[in-house]
C-alpha cells in the first residue's frame, strides 16, 4: 500500500486502535480497491471533462477554470445530492 493511501486510511480512522490489523486479508484488499475505484473515477472524469477551457497556455484564469471544472464534476459525480 502506498504512503497516500496509508495516510487517508489513518484520517478515516480505519487505522486506529489496531483496526486495521484486525481485519482479515479479503476486508483490507476490499478497501484498497474500492479506493482504487474512486480515484479511477475521478481520472475518468477529469479526462471527460470539457476542454473549452483548457488551452495550453499560463493564463491564470484558463488554469483556474480548468481546475474548477474537475473539481465541480467530481463533486456532481460523488455527491450528487450536493455538499
Amino acid at each position: 500500500m502506498n504512503d497516500k493511501f496509508d495516510s487517508q486510511l489513518y484520517s478515516a480512522g480505519l487505522t486506529a486502535s489496531g483496526c486495521w490489523d484486525k481485519m482479515d486479508k479479503y476486508d483490507q484488499e476490499a478497501i484498497i480497491k474500492f479506493g482504487d475505484i474512486i480515484i479511477q473515477q475521478c481520472i475518468e472524469l477529469i479526462e471527460q471533462s470539457s476542454k473549452h477551457c483548457s488551452i495550453t497556455t499560463f493564463d491564470k484564469s484558463v488554469v483556474d477554470c480548468t481546475k474548477e471544472s474537475a473539481v465541480q464534476l467530481i463533486k456532481q459525480h460523488f455527491y450528487p445530492e450536493g455538499k
